[in-house]
């Protein structure tokens, strides 16, 4: 009692302080005992530990631009209309050929005093002109036969047996029908040995040098 009173005010507040300090750490260990089921205060674990820890916000790191892959583009293909193909324009000379060809048409062929003829079909209503451009047409393709061009070919069977046959009288000449329809006859001058084309009559209607 005796020491109590000699440490004075200081000594009291002193273990007083001290007293309080061994309370404070007695509760601690009480309460990690209770929470370890052994009686063992339990050691922090990995996951206590990181929640304890603040958790550092992470932040996306940007690839610059011109780092980035290149994405490759595919070219579109190019899509092109379809035209229809030009057609080709024939030479001037070959059409009025082909035009010429057309016009007319074989009826058939006899022979006489060692002569072929030929005769042809042309459409009714040809002209003196166009006449003219195919015997010339003719002559050209075909030169050392001769023939006779008709617009009509009603009567050409009595006409060739008349000019077969001449002159029997068993085969009358149609004269009628060969003026109206024998427009005109190619064939090779007697004397000249030129070759011509002349009317049914056998007069010039021009020469086919």
């Amino acid at each position: 009692m005796k020491k109590f009173l000699k440490l004075g005010c200081g000594g009291v507040v002193a273990l007083f302080v001290l007293l309080v300090i061994i309370g404070i750490l007695t509760s601690n260990s009480n309460s990690a005992t209770k929470n370890s089921p052994d009686g063992i205060p339990a050691k922090p674990t990995a996951i206590t530990a990181a929640k304890s820890q603040p958790v550092a916000e992470v932040k996306a790191t940007e690839v610059p631009k011109s780092a980035a892959t290149p994405v490759a583009k595919t070219a579109a293909k190019p899509t092109s209309t379809p035209f229809p193909p030009v057609p080709t324009v024939p030479p001037i000379e070959l059409t009025v050929e082909a035009g010429l060809k057309a016009s007319y048409q074989p009826i058939t062929t006899y022979r006489k005093a060692g002569i072929n003829w030929k005769n042809i079909l042309v459409k009714s209503g040809t002209t003196r002109d166009q006449l003219i451009e195919i015997a010339r047409y003719i002559h050209r393709i075909d030169p050392f036969n001769s023939y006779n061009i008709f617009d009509d070919d009603v009567q050409f069977q009595r006409f060739m047996l008349w000019d077969l046959n001449y002159p029997d009288p068993m085969y009358p000449f149609p004269e009628e029908w060969t003026k109206a329809h024998l427009l005109g006859g190619i064939k090779q001058d007697g004397e000249s040995k030129e070759w011509e084309l002349t009317n049914w009559m056998g007069l010039l209607i021009t020469d086919l040098k």
